[in-house]
């Protein structure tokens, strides 16, 4: 028996909107799809919500995983044993409109060179049905927009999309509720390596082997709260140094787009620098318990633009005719074991 739509869904802790997010998608008109749901070893009333809708529709498939795995690897393992042709990966927190995976569905057969779909999202928040016109504090609903408005209706190449997000620094695609991508097994995973931005990698990669299409609809909706995935991934840093490490794996497509890996991250932190720092001074509580390492990486992040104009005059300085003349000197001082040079520093 072939199945057109497996609906991934891996849940932690998702009790206070589970029960909505499942009856949106046990709602559609659409009806051939199966869902399967991981449960990574959640603390509240998650899996007796899984299994009690388990027990009512034959057509999802529920697992509680051994250990946590983490979203992503939990996301893999879902994919894992999906059999549609096409994926939808899906949210604990979000709601599929009626007809989203009909839409979705007809503009993947429609576009026979299309990898993937994505379409326009509602934001909703804390509260059911509640409309979220600014997120928080955090101004992320006006970055939310203008990631839709960059994006063309209809078919686009995957190389053209790719080099957008690049350009941008931004994930034009959009959340995993807004994609439906086509199996491809030599690219349909998450990179665990990633610690934040493995959505935006995976659509990366799927693109570089086909097109885009965009449904210029609001077929999906989009929770924002501050207990959420997305709002805790905001509030790390990892977002950044996953950026940094997108530069590397995508570098081809900066090449063609005549952009200079180095200034590429130059520019990055130069627009990151100042997200951390207000961060760092709202956000004193969440700051104090970082770990070493993550807070490090904060700190630098703050004060990386200053460095990397104090490299420029560091390397000013190892040009300069005074520091090339005064050379021999130095190499006697090192002999007889005088301090260090800049050059050894």
């Amino acid at each position: 028996m072939t199945i057109d739509v497996s609906i991934c869904l891996p849940v932690m802790n998702g009790e206070k909107y589970l029960e909505e997010a499942l009856s949106s998608v046990l709602s559609q008109p659409f009806r051939d799809f199966e869902l399967l749901i991981n449960d990574d070893c959640s603390d509240d009333s998650s899996w007796s919500i899984i299994q009690r809708f388990a027990a009512q529709d034959e057509r999802i498939t529920a697992r509680r995983n051994s250990k946590r795995l983490g979203l992503f690897e939990n996301y893999n393992e879902i994919i894992e044993r999906s059999k549609g042709q096409l994926i939808k990966p899906f949210a604990q927190d979000d709601l599929l409109a009626p007809q989203a995976l009909k839409s979705m569905v007809q503009a993947m057969r429609g576009n026979a060179s299309a990898i993937m779909v994505s379409c326009k999202r509602s934001l909703i928040g804390q509260n059911p049905g509640e409309i979220v016109n600014r997120l928080m504090e955090t101004g992320m609903a006006d970055a939310l927009d203008v990631d839709q408005a960059t994006l063309l209706s209809g078919l686009s190449t995957g190389k053209s999309v790719i080099e957008a997000c690049l350009k941008n620094y931004r994930n034009l695609v959009g959340e995993p509720v807004t994609v439906m991508f086509r199996r491809n097994d030599n690219a349909m995973k998450f990179d665990c390596q990633y610690l934040s931005l493995g959505d935006l990698d995976l659509w990366l990669r799927l693109l570089e082997s086909g097109d885009f299409v965009f449904i210029d609809q609001p077929l999906v909706q989009f929770r924002q709260h501050k207990a959420s995935q997305t709002q805790r991934l905001l509030n790390d840093v990892d977002w950044v140094l996953d950026f940094l490490r997108l530069s590397r794996v995508y570098e081809k497509h900066l090449i063609d787009l005549r952009i200079d890996r180095a200034e590429y991250c130059a520019k990055f932190v130069d627009l990151a620098a100042p997200l951390v720092a207000a961060n760092v001074a709202k956000n004193r509580e969440y700051i104090d318990s970082l770990s070493p390492h993550k807070e490090l990486a904060y700190y630098l992040l703050r004060r990386l633009p200053r460095a990397i104009d104090g490299e420029n005059n560091y390397n000013a300085v190892l040009q300069s005719t005074s520091w090339k003349l005064t050379k021999p000197v130095r190499a006697i001082s090192k002999k007889l074991g005088g301090k260090k040079t800049l050059e050894q520093r």
